[in-house]
């Protein structure tokens, strides 16, 4: 069985440096020639044709003209006929715009599927990008980047998603994603790279030492972020957290976070140090905050993928708005020293109990409230994106631009007391028109600020 995170696929053109982050300090604008350079050409003026200076009679030039406006109207009205019957025999099933717009979480993500072979329909790979931006926005309260340019890449082996790299040409972030042409809409559904990329755009690029931060975050938050948004389970979550995070203890000879990049200190050791910081701040802050809560303000004060700060700043950004600086003592205390928890009283503590492919939750458990506290959504946006799959495939991108005080309304009208997330599945499973009406204004009965 593949294991997630276990090594990214090589693509099928050479990785960048650093795996994620790229800047091409050279302008890809490519200017045309500077045809005013040495001043315009004065406009050629066409002399009026005179008739009669050829010769022609005045009937002579009436004839001429009518048959020239007749065969004119003729051979306009030959070719609208074409078009509408190009239009009208024009398949479905045709290969549209290269590039489609998608208005998520405040940012336009532009989808550019490039050239090959895909069983996946081009709705399927678009519900799975919508799906991939809405945990992210979920999570970061917003999509951390007004804009990205995602470019999925047929390849012409595997069986599902093979491999993901972000990297920033020109200020603009770039996402590539290379996608089996075997995969399907299943695999596609059970994906965890799309969203993976895409937390990268939430974090600043930070120097080559400090690269466990940036691949850390994305292991930790992505699976978290996807549950939120009922894309996974809540026990897939943590299961998986038991079997990864041994991979990111320190060997013999580690020399901390810094100083040893392995793969498994890289990823899985950066997850280790975001799941105990994650746990001190709900512990020193009485589950008031969370590492989601100093990630979003991270993200707040500018520290995106498409600016340059070091790593101390943003742990900083982050501290100040827990209150507690857990992320910076953290960091002094891992950097440049191997730490080895203890794994199995962290799980027992937390009331995380493996069993068989999954876990259960012991409630009774000393810190099992931080554990909901990790998953619980903190959304507070007044326009939320919610996943297709939380609302039984009804969604699109406008879905979730709703205005709480509609839906509150005609949830009381209904006797629902609470507008909660059971509360919205409700309304999409038994009451779908008014759940569009509210949603996506479908029928222009309920006009939204």
């Amino acid at each position: 069985m593949f294991s997630r995170h276990a090594a990214l696929h090589p693509p099928p053109f050479p990785a960048p440096k650093g795996d994620k982050r790229v800047r091409d300090p050279r302008s890809t604008r490519e200017r045309g020639p500077n045809t005013e350079k040495n001043g315009t050409n004065p406009p050629m003026v066409a002399a009026p044709f005179d008739a009669t200076t050829y010769g022609m009679s005045r009937s002579f030039q009436l004839a001429a003209i009518l048959r020239f406006a007749v065969g004119t109207v003729a051979t306009l009205c030959l070719i609208i006929v074409a078009i509408e019957l190009n239009a009208a025999s024009a398949s479905p099933s045709e290969t549209p715009a290269p590039t489609e717009k998608l208005a998520i979480g405040g940012a336009t993500i532009n989808l550019e599927i490039e050239p090959g072979d895909l069983s996946l329909s081009r709705a399927q790979v678009l519900d799975w990008v919508r799906r991939s931006a809405c945990a992210v926005t979920e999570y970061y309260d917003g999509f951390p980047v007004p804009n990205v340019n995602v470019k999925v890449v047929p390849i012409d082996e595997g069986k599902a998603v093979l491999f993901g790299r972000t990297v920033v040409v020109d200020q603009t972030p770039i996402i590539r994603v290379g996608v089996s042409r075997f995969a399907t809409d299943s695999s596609l559904r059970d994906d965890w790279v799309m969203t993976h990329e895409m937390v990268h755009l939430a974090f600043p690029s930070v120097p080559d030492d400090h690269h466990w931060i940036e691949e850390g975050i994305a292991t930790y938050v992505e699976p978290i972020a996807r549950a939120q948004v009922g894309d996974l389970s809540d026990q897939t979550v943590w299961r998986e957290l038991v079997d990864g995070l041994p991979k990111g203890l320190p060997a013999p000879a580690d020399r901390g976070l810094d100083n040893t990049h392995t793969w498994g200190r890289t990823y899985w050791g950066g997850a280790l140090f975001c799941l105990m910081a994650d746990i001190q701040i709900h512990q020193r802050t009485n589950n008031r905050y969370g590492l989601q809560d100093a990630l979003r303000a991270i993200v707040r004060a500018g520290g995106n993928i498409e600016h340059d700060w070091q790593l101390t700043r943003a742990l900083k950004a982050g501290d100040e708005a827990t209150g507690v600086p857990v992320l910076m003592e953290l960091y002094d205390r891992m950097k440049a020293t191997p730490i080895t928890p203890d794994l199995s009283a962290m799980w027992h503590d937390l009331g995380v109990l493996p069993s068989g492919d999954s876990v259960v939750f012991d409630q009774s458990a000393p810190q099992a409230t931080i554990v909901r506290s990790i998953m619980a959504s903190r959304s507070t946006r007044i326009e939320r994106c919610v996943s297709s799959r939380s609302l039984g495939g009804i969604a699109d991108e406008r879905i979730g631009l709703v205005e709480r005080g509609v839906m509150r309304r005609i949830a009381g009208q209904l006797g629902i007391q609470t507008f909660g997330f059971r509360a919205r599945r409700f309304l999409a499973a038994e009451h779908p028109c008014i759940w569009r009406s509210i949603t996506l204004d479908c029928d222009g009965r309920i006009g939204l600020a």
